[in-house]
């Protein structure tokens, strides 16, 4: 009796081991956002970027660095605490008055409390056009 309690035990414990959540874990569905053109003459241009916790617990933002004052990057109120599998958004806003007839590559850096690479980094391409 007392084998057969023992193995039960044991037999529970690894299945319960085997149920573990997977942490929360950032994901974007493409890490490079190409923005287009952007002309001189409307120099300002937002977009929205979307990213899903693709993990079976809790994701928490905790922010996003953007490289240099022409841009600007609004987590939505909504997506600061994502369940498992939830999708939230980022507002991004590139404003090009200071640069002519490039292209413009940009970093932003996507801080949360997901396992594995963090900061979670995006690449931000523009054409500015006159």
């Amino acid at each position: 009796m007392k084998k057969l309690l023992f193995c039960l035990g044991i037999a529970s414990l690894l299945f319960a081991c085997s149920q573990e959540k997977k942490p929360p874990m950032l994901s974007f569905d493409n890490t490079t956002i190409d923005i287009g053109n952007v002309s001189l003459s409307n120099p300002v241009k937002t977009c929205t970027i979307e990213f899903q916790n693709a993990g079976d617990s809790l994701l928490r933002m905790r922010g996003v660095l953007a490289q240099c004052d022409c841009e600007k990057v609004e987590i939505k109120s909504d997506s600061y605490f994502l369940e498992p599998h939830a999708k939230g958004q980022l507002t991004y806003t590139l404003n090009v008055s200071e640069f002519h007839d490039t292209l413009i590559h940009r970093e932003l850096k996507v801080y949360s409390d997901t396992r594995g690479e963090n900061p979670v980094i995006l690449h931000v391409v523009a054409h500015v056009t006159e």
